[in-house]
């Protein structure tokens, strides 16, 4: 029989621990703000199991700090946010994973509001022009998919050149600003209105719940919706106008419908806009709500 020496098991050296995971360079955030907003929201997701990964909390304020974490601040274009807080990572680890999530955070900011710039209006908060075409198309699909109406308000403001003229522009520049506020006081939260020429306005009525009177359960049409605002501008009381000022503030505004009015954006944006102007000729300060408000075609 032989005897097998009785040697210890062998040592075999311990593996390595896993490397913790880097964060992104926040140079790589500042690359993606240049291009697609949306690039940063498909790396956010992953970069945030990273974190979870390594440990890392976000918290408000130190106190939220548990026993044995190390805190970095974060920062974002200058500003305090936050803290990240964590147990396992080094203060030179934590710390670059802050300044990452900062320089993200400070990239989306201003990818939102390089869109908000670029579909409102900075004078009055309401939508632009180019968002004003991309709402009412969007707007007009839905209705004609869920088969509803969609009524669309085109005005200005009459002589809006006499405030200009006699109280100056900024004077002008506040009544286009309080007509705005007016008219979210009145529409519902699905509706839009966006300014589109120099006072010419326009009211998209989107909403698919039916009109209320502020505080009531009485159901209101959208024309006394438009009524009401008209009513309203009238009796809008400015000190940049003087003592008396030029009278009381009036508009002229003209309603169409799709799809009575038109099918595509252009033919019911110019059916409003011809009532507006119609319902101008005849004296300002009045809505022309449809076919039955405009003058006579003259006789041959």
């Amino acid at each position: 029989m032989t005897n097998t020496p009785n040697h210890p098991p062998a040592q075999h050296p311990a593996d390595p621990p896993a490397p913790l995971p880097q964060p992104p360079s926040p140079a790589l955030a500042e690359a993606l703000f240049h291009g697609d907003g949306a690039l940063i929201a498909a790396h956010l997701a992953p970069l945030a199991a990273i974190a979870a990964g390594a440990g890392l909390r976000f918290i408000r304020a130190p106190e939220e700090r548990a026993a044995g974490e190390r805190l970095a601040t974060v920062t974002g274009a200058g500003t305090p946010i936050g803290h990240l807080a964590s147990a396992s990572l080094s203060p030179e680890a934590l710390a670059a994973w802050a300044e990452s999530l900062g320089a993200w955070l400070a990239a989306e900011a201003r990818i939102r509001e390089l869109d908000r710039l670029a579909h409102e209006d900075p004078l009055t908060g309401a939508g632009n022009r180019r968002d004003f075409d991309r709402f009412l198309a969007a707007a007009l699909e839905s209705a004609r998919v869920r088969e509803r109406a969609l009524p669309l308000m085109v005005f200005d403001l009459d002589d809006f050149k006499r405030y200009n003229d006699r109280f100056g522009h900024a004077a002008g520049d506040e009544v286009l600003r309080e007509t705005v506020a007016l008219l979210r006081g009145v529409i519902r939260k699905g509706d839009r209105v966006f300014r589109i020429g120099g006072d010419e306005f326009v009211v998209v009525f989107a909403d698919p719940t039916s009109p209320r009177s502020e505080g009531m359960a009485v159901i209101e049409s959208v024309e006394q919706v438009a009524r009401r605002f008209v009513d309203g501008v009238r009796s809008l009381d400015l000190p940049q106008l003087g003592e008396g000022g030029l009278g009381p503030i009036t508009i002229s505004a003209g309603l169409a419908r799709f799809p009575d009015d038109g099918a595509d954006p252009a033919t019911l944006l110019a059916a409003a806009d011809l009532r507006s102007l119609c319902g101008k000729r005849r004296g300002k300060d009045s809505i022309t709500l449809g076919p039955a408000d405009l003058p006579a075609e003259p006789a041959p």
